[in-house]
Formats: C-alpha cells, sequence, structure tokens
C-alpha cells in the first residue's frame, strides 16, 4: 500500500528533481527517507508556498554521492521518480493550510513544511490533487 509524502525543496532543487527525476536528502535525514519506498506518492512543496507537483517513486532509496543539486549540500540518500502530475505552473499552497489536517497550527504552518519531508494521510493527499488539479485548469483557461 502506498504510503504519501510531503517534501519541501527550493526553487533551484525543484529544477534538478523535474529535469533529474531525482530526489534526496542530507545524512541528518536518512533514517527518515528509508521509510520510503518504490510505489509511495510524493508531493513537492516549493518554497516559498507553491505545489510543485506529484510524483511516484520507483526505487528503494540508494546512496550517491555525485553533486547534482544546487546547493553545497550533496543529498547522497537518493530516490527515483516518475511525474503523476506536473502542472505548468506551480500551484498556491496558502489556500491548503486551513484544510489539511496534518497543519494543527494553522497560524504557525510553516512550522509544519520545514522538515524536508512528512508522511502526509491519504485524505490530505487527497486534498492536494484536488486544489493541484482545479489550479491547472485554472491556468490552462487564463
Amino acid at each position: 500500500m502506498a504510503r504519501y509524502w510531503l517534501c519541501t525543496v527550493s526553487e533551484e532543487n525543484w529544477r534538478v528533481i523535474k529535469q533529474r527525476l531525482i530526489w534526496g536528502v542530507s545524512e541528518k535525514f536518512r533514517k527518515r527517507i528509508e521509510n520510503i519506498s518504490a510505489g509511495d506518492i510524493i508531493v513537492f512543496y516549493v518554497a516559498p508556498a507553491s505545489i510543485g507537483g506529484v510524483f511516484e517513486v520507483t526505487s528503494q532509496v540508494f546512496k550517491d554521492d555525485t553533486r547534482i543539486f544546487a546547493s553545497n549540500e550533496v543529498y547522497p540518500y537518493r530516490v527515483k521518480l516518475k511525474p503523476l502530475l506536473v502542472p505548468a505552473k506551480r500551484v498556491n499552497f496558502k489556500p491548503l493550510i486551513t484544510k489539511l489536517s496534518f497543519i494543527r497550527n494553522k497560524n504557525r504552518w510553516a512550522a509544519y513544511i520545514r522538515l524536508p519531508l512528512r508522511e502526509i494521510s491519504k485524505e490530505d493527499y487527497e486534498i492536494i490533487i484536488k486544489h493541484v488539479k482545479e489550479g491547472e485548469k485554472c491556468s490552462q483557461t487564463e
């Protein structure tokens, strides 16, 4: 059974993820990423305050020290990805704040997305997907 994850990335690393279809974390978050399995679904939160896209994990976690990300970090613990839903324009995250159950304190919502990855419920995932699809329809008609 797939698990659902919200992963926070910078604008620069978002471009790398889309191009290379790989996402990774530092040694500090190795234990967290080891909970991700092939078939899991990742929603990418791109700072500041947008959803970049939704991807399926297509590999087990592996280690690679090749510098590909746009920061001083190597992010050696990685997974391969397959795009499921990547809107032409990123979708505003803020309308989701009041709807998502993992954000308990709605006034301090940013605290809930500071970690590079967090497991979310299927219900929260479905709320996000609906929002992204609605945002994509709006951007196509504008």
